[in-house]
């Protein structure tokens, strides 16, 4: 339940496959928060949906959604289901983020079966909670709240704390407070679109290398 807390946050060819390698997995959209606030719900009852709306004024791609891990020394207490719904309410793309998967700078993230690209817009980013949370980090998967500061990737602007109603289970959580900055439950690992312009110039050059090559 959301009530303060002493704990504490703290492309083409070879030549573009080094890039592609080294960006696939992309970077988190929240790079930081600095928060005293946990709780494993937003009223005590649990089964709901809890993230965070923001909006981007270019394509992005996502390539994984995350889950946050207070105690990163031990899995999960539980798995969840994460997600990204457009502004008219679409579900654009979703994994189940399990106890075990990868950590990233306080968060466990789960590679989608392909990356999605997101169109400038608005956009919800939501992760499921238990039906019987608990604000002990030892028994529940915690997120964040009323944080004081947070970081972002210059990519997306940060709107405001979102959550579905209690016991609505995973679904678009379109109840949003604007400004708060909260719930840090799920991340996203993101990175830049290439202009198709960069795109094909950079296509160019590797069929210019290729030529050299084949005329040596």
């Amino acid at each position: 339940m959301e009530t303060p807390s002493i704990l504490r946050a703290s492309l083409l060819a070879a030549s573009l496959g080094a890039a592609v390698a080294a960006s696939a997995q992309g970077s988190p959209a929240i790079t930081s928060v600095t928060s005293t606030n946990v709780a494993g719900s937003v009223n005590g009852a649990g089964n709901q949906t809890i993230g965070w709306q923001f909006t981007i004024a270019q394509p992005i791609s996502v390539s994984r959604l995350g889950y946050h891990d207070l105690t990163p020394d031990t899995e999960l207490v539980t798995t969840h289901h994460v997600g990204i719904w457009d502004a008219g309410g679409t579900l654009m793309t979703s994994t189940t983020v399990l106890l075990d998967d990868p950590l990233t700078d306080g968060f466990r993230y789960h590679t989608l079966a392909a990356p999605i690209v997101l169109a400038p817009g608005t956009y919800n980013l939501g992760a499921s909670i238990v039906d019987t949370p608990s604000d002990d980090p030892a028994l529940a998967d915690v997120y964040y709240f009323q944080a004081t500061a947070i970081t972002t990737d210059p990519l997306i602007t940060f709107v405001g704390a979102a959550a579905s109603d209690d016991g609505t289970g995973f679904v678009n959580p379109t109840s949003i407070t604007i400004g708060s900055l909260g719930r840090f439950g799920p991340n996203m690992a993101i990175e830049a679109v290439p202009e198709p312009a960069t795109i094909a110039a950079v296509g160019l050059g590797v069929l210019g290398l290729l030529k050299r090559r084949k005329k040596a």
